[in-house]
């Protein structure tokens, strides 16, 4: 018959346009279910028992609609919703609903959607699990419509208080187990212990009895053995029946517990016929344990009245199992779903219960437990792990339920987070240490046999340590498992395929199955998956040390590294993944990571998703797949990459029997990939930014103030660094940004210890930092007072070591005040290529050393060729010491001259001597007078002829005597008059004559006198001049060369 199913959520709507369903969703299918399972004990023939029913989830499927995303949206964020409902409807006629199930307090457990491009419309499996579920059936006429009746698995409202509170309890005394209201007491039913009462088979409490009128049974009643209606008519009544005679119970209905206590000596039950005339001993024992009273739903059972019985609820002789640190089945474990995977965490989910109602969370969560499994191959498997979630639940019967979610010690590093630095250190080194610094020792790094490259410089950043280790194993390509043993667990670090081991069974048998779970140790679903992927993978870096000369080549070639696929895709070697940077530093590294990097991504083009019931099925086993349809398939080894576990009992936690419980199903979902392919962990770890920039402070060793290596590159300590010790091993060795940096030349100011540089990370990379500038802080203030000297600009230095010194280059820029100042705490050096002009608007000053300066105060110039200077006005120069000047007697043959012209006058003042010598000719003329005066001596001596010619007068006087002595003759002519006056004689003599001209006359003296007038000669003196003294020579002038100033080799082009 055709039906219609309709789901209305409260609060999302659909898209059904049904008159009688506006706006619900329409259903393609649905499916909901009970378990009861049945005792271990049950045999062939004979009574079986039955066990606590287990509710399945509500599945539907539907096709996509408006109401998907909130579904998907209710079932991450785990909210409940208040009602659900679906309504099953006949798809032709007037279109009834016939089936209802109403549910409360509803949480979607799961959402699958599903496609295939091309295909139907996407269709969509969702799961719900109601707190509470009501099933309402309506009999209709086919034709008509009519209800004829309905039944409801809801729980029966007490007629006394109307509440909804059933319980149960055993009474010793009566050996009696009672049903009655949990709010009033009011008895509703009562059985007898049948595990005293081993003969008893049939007892039949009934309120309400059918009466063939029709009517429905709204009280309980328990059937076993022969079926006992009540014939007594329709009034309420209750009875117990034994062999010997009846008790009539009507007043039942009132009773309470308390009338139960004084029952004793209940006989032996046995069977009756129809009428209860004739009541035979039982032959066949009752099974204890059974669930023998129905309210409704509700099932109450001898199980049900442990508060008053001496059984303990155990874990004995159960498929699965629970040890903890609680103690021996302080809680008991219904079942699990786990997941374990190649380089995942695993997560076990726990379904526990527990007598104990309230189990303080902090005595388990934390703490180790072990799951123990039955493997059916005549062994247990565990599962270890620690106890990250717990939760406590509802009580059912009377015992409460209890969650709990298991996860590996690894998992803790997911709790916390941090910042630190790692240097000179493999992957596996910083693996360790993060694992020892966490004092965790259960793992094993003999897996890993390749060899991994020291990395200088790695950065946790504020990730969790589990994020920073399993990022950097998976750039590694490293990969991890868990093996597991009674009370523990081991972590497996490897990089290799040698590390895959054969499971036990080493060989599986395959079996289609279409959905029963019933092929134990075998495989039951097997899809072969396979892929398109990239044909290659090519990346590169950039390494400042091994910085390519310009060429034809980009950059970028000088590390790329390439490495091909090994699958064989029509085409495939048209489409390469390109990566940068690559996170390397040389060649050989490059094409390891490439390597490594295709095997990552090859690894989702072959894999198989399989389901099994396969116990011991472990992540990182072997095995070999037979009894496949497919000679492709059969024979083949695979490697598991992932388990999906599943495992649950039903068994009763309360049993007497030996083997009570054991029974218990498993199965699992599986991935696997083919034997010999190299497991490289997907890079799905997000790795931490730094976007914009950050300050970190400069840092070295004690007593350095600057601490460079050849390329100006410092360490820093930064902020965030709580490992770090302010030395030189703070960190890595950072570059710092130049305002120019060429081959050669550049700039260069090298931050110091102490100083706050701002730091950027290249890429955002925190393992990539570069130095892009300084700032002050409360420590380091500017060299002048601000705002007060805002307009102050300045590049000052620190003389170091010490720093007792500076140099500085300063700009003022206050209107009217303009300076430009340079500072050199020791020496300036200045070369100029070329030309250097320098002009001064106003005066200039120069000194040269100071008081205090005993050891300077020179100055020293070297002029290679010409020197020329103009002064507009006066000059004026003062040499406190001695004046040292040669002109010429250099390399130039054609120097040494003088040539000075004075425009007015020139005055000379000697207050010492003056020595002047000419070693040629002098020439002198004075267009005016020439005076001269001499304070001593005036001496001349000329060794050639001596000129002197006067245009006017010549005068010539001594106030003593004048000698004038002539080698050979004398001449002495006047064109006029010679006039000789002596003040008493006058001498002229030649030989031995002579005349004398005196006061007493004229006397001439000679060997022939024309005229004798008598008289005798007298005698004249020798001209006797003194001889002049020689002038003093003057010292050859030798100017000291200046030192020269420092010089530097010339740059080349970076770019040539």
């Amino acid at each position: 018959m055709p039906f219609d199913c309709f789901l209305t959520l409260d609060g999302i709507d659909g898209e059904s346009t049904d008159a009688n369903h506006t706006n619900a969703i329409e259903l393609l299918s649905f499916s909901f279910g009970a378990t009861q399972a049945v005792g271990s004990s049950a045999s062939t023939g004979g009574a079986r028992s039955g066990e606590r029913v287990a509710l399945q989830d509500f599945s539907i499927t539907k096709v996509l609609d408006k109401a998907s995303p909130k579904i998907f949206l209710n079932c991450c964020n785990g909210t409940h919703i208040s009602t659900v409902t679906i309504d099953v409807c006949r798809a032709t006629g007037s279109k009834e609903t016939y089936m209802t199930y109403e549910m409360e307090d509803v949480l979607i457990t799961s959402y699958h959607p599903s496609g295939a491009s091309g295909g139907e419309l996407p269709i969509e499996s969702v799961t719900f699990n109601p707190a509470k579920i009501t099933l309402t059936y309506t009999v209709t006429d086919h034709d008509t419509g009519d209800s004829s009746g309905n039944a409801s698995m809801a729980e029966p409202t007490c007629e006394k208080c109307g509440k909804q509170s059933f319980e149960s309890q055993y009474l010793d005394s009566a050996k009696m187990i009672l049903a009655f209201c949990g709010e009033c007491g009011h008895v509703v039913g009562a059985i007898p212990d049948y595990q005293t009462l081993a003969n008893a088979v049939v007892v039949n409490l009934t309120r309400g009895c059918r009466n063939g009128t029709g009517s429905k049974n709204m009280g309980f009643q328990v059937v076993s053995g022969a079926v006992i209606e009540c014939t007594l008519g329709s009034a309420p009544t209750a009875l117990i029946v034994t062999p010997s005679n009846m008790v009539d119970a009507g007043s039942l209905v009132a009773a309470t517990i308390e009338d139960f206590e004084s029952i004793t000596n209940i006989p032996t039950f046995g069977t009756c016929d129809s009428t209860l005339s004739a009541c035979v001993p039982a032959t066949t024992p009752w099974t204890p344990g059974s669930a023998n009273v129905t309210i409704g739903n509700q099932a109450f059972s001898h199980k049900d009245s442990v508060r008053s019985m001496s059984t303990s609820a155990t874990q004995s002789n159960r498929a699965i199992s629970i040890s903890t640190t609680l103690g021996t089945d302080k809680l008991l474990l219904a079942g699990f779903e786990g997941t374990e995977a190649l380089s995942q965490l695993f997560q076990f989910n726990l379904e526990m219960w527990s007598d104990d109602d309230s189990i303080d969370a902090t005595d388990i969560v934390g703490k180790t437990v072990t799951v123990t499994m039955d493997t059916d191959q005549t062994s247990t498997r565990y599962f270890n792990g620690y106890v990250s979630q717990f939760s406590a639940g509802i009580r059912r019967d009377d015992l409460r339920e209890y969650r709990a979610v298991v996860v590996p010690w690894l998992w803790f590093l997911t709790r916390t987070t941090n910042c630190q630095i790692f240097q000179s250190m493999t992957v596996p080194q910083i693996v360790e240490s993060v694992f020892s610094s966490f004092s965790f020792s259960d793992y094993t790094t003999s897996g890993i046999s390749g060899s991994h490259p020291e990395l200088d410089y790695v950065v946790q950043y504020n990730e969790t340590a589990f994020n920073f280790v399993s990022r950097l194993l998976e750039r590694e390509g490293i990969f991890y498992y868990f093996t597991h043993e009674d009370g523990k667990h081991t972590l497996n670090l490897a990089d290799s395929t040698s590390v895959f081991e054969d499971g036990d069974p080493s060989t599986i048998e395959y079996t289609y199955s279409s959905g029963a779970r019933n092929h134990v140790n075998r495989i039951t679903d097997w899809r072969h998956h396979y892929e398109y992927r990239s044909g290659s993978w090519a990346s590169t870096d950039y390494n400042f040390v091994d910085f390519p000369a310009r060429s034809t080549t980009t950059p970028a070639d000088n590390l790329l590294n390439s490495q091909d696929t090994v699958l064989s895709y029509d085409s495939i070697s048209s489409y390469e993944k390109f990566e940068y940077p690559g996170g390397f530093q040389t060649t050989s590294d490059g094409s390891t990571y490439a390597q490594t990097r295709i095997q990552e991504d090859e690894l989702p083009g072959h894999v198989v998703f399989g389901s099994s019931q396969v116990h011991t099925l472990a992540t990182a086993n072997k095995f070999t797949i037979s009894g496949h349809d497919c000679d492709g398939e059969d024979g083949q080894t695979y490697v598991v990459k992932s388990v999906i576990h599943h495992a649950y009992v039903s068994a009763p936690y309360r049993m007497t029997t030996a083997n009570g419980g054991k029974q218990g199903d498993y199965h699992n979902e599986f991935t696997c990939i083919p034997d010999g392919t190299t497991y490289r962990p997907p890079r799905s770890t997000p790795i931490p930014k730094i976007y914009g920039s950050q300050t970190a402070v400069v840092d070295g060793p004690d007593g350095e103030e600057i601490w460079p290596d050849s390329y100006g590159r410092v360490k820093v300590q930064f902020h965030w660094d709580r490992v770090g010790v302010r030395d030189e091993n703070t960190s890595c060795w950072i570059r710092c940004s130049q305002s120019m940096a060429g081959k050669n030349w550049g700039s260069m100011f090298i931050p110091r210890i102490g100083q706050e540089v701002v730091v950027t990370f290249l890429d955002g990379n925190p393992d990539r930092p570069l130095i892009t500038g300084l700032v002050y802080n409360a420590n380091q203030m500017p060299a002048y007072t601000l705002p007060d000297e805002k307009t102050k600009s300045y590049i000052k230095t620190n003389s170091s070591t010490g720093g007792d010194g500076y140099n500085e280059i300063r700009f003022e820029d206050l209107a009217g005040s303009e300076q430009i100042f340079i500072h050199a705490q020791r020496n300036m050096d200045e070369r100029v290529g070329n030309d250097m002009m320098e002009q001064i608007y106003n005066n200039r000053h120069l000194i040269v050393g100071d008081d205090d300066n005993s050891d300077g105060g020179n100055q020293y110039e070297k002029i290679y060729a010409n020197k020329e200077l103009h002064v507009l006005g006066d000059q004026t120069e003062q040499i406190e010491g001695n004046l040292t000047l040669t002109i010429g007697n250099g390399d130039d043959d054609d120097g040494g001259s003088v040539n000075l012209y004075i425009a007015a006058d020139k005055t000379e003042q000697i207050a010492g001597d003056n020595d002047y010598t000419c070693a040629g000719d002098l020439q002198q003329s004075i267009d005016g007078d020439h005076s001269l005066t001499v304070g001593g001596d005036r001496n001349t001596k000329v060794t050639g002829s001596d000129s002197l010619e006067s245009e006017a007068n010549f005068q010539h006087k001594a106030s003593k005597n004048v000698s004038l002595d002539v080698g050979s003759s004398y001449y002495l002519s006047a064109g006029s008059d010679v006039v000789i006056e002596a003040s008493s004689s006058l001498t002229l003599k030649v030989g031995g004559n002579y005349v004398v001209i005196d006061s007493s006359g004229v006397s001439v003296v000679g060997s022939m006198v024309n005229l004798n007038s008598g008289g005798s000669a007298g005698s004249t003196s020798i001209t006797s001049p003194s001889t002049p003294g020689s002038p003093s020579e003057a010292a050859q002038a030798c100017p000291t060369d200046p030192t020269e100033a420092d010089d530097s080799e010339t740059g080349s082009i970076s770019a040539p």
